[in-house]
């Protein structure tokens, strides 16, 4: 049995007869074929492309640098807030 994918909203089942009803009814997909009716692939075709593009090794790499270089900028920029807001203040009689 083939597997298929959403291109609209990324989901995936082992039944291409369930993504080619799942389609006729998502909302993202429906947007993606009136906007670019090229990008819209069918289930199975989609599932192809995602395999060979997003889904690679390397894709898979590139995909978790992205993520862990974003969180680390989140947790370095909450850790500053955090920072300033533990500071000891000045001691107003230190003169």
């Amino acid at each position: 049995m083939a597997q298929g994918r959403c291109a609209g909203c990324g989901k995936t089942s082992a039944s291409c007869k369930q993504m080619d009803s799942h389609i006729m009814q998502c909302p993202r997909y429906l947007e993606l074929y009136k906007s670019n009716p090229a990008a819209a692939l069918d289930p199975r075709a989609e599932f192809d492309r995602f395999k060979r593009e997003e889904d690679s090794p390397e894709a898979r790499a590139v995909a978790k640098d992205e993520r862990l270089a974003k969180r680390f900028a989140e947790l370095d920029t909450r850790r500053v807030a955090q920072t300033e807001r533990w500071a000891t203040p000045p001691d107003p009689l230190a003169d």
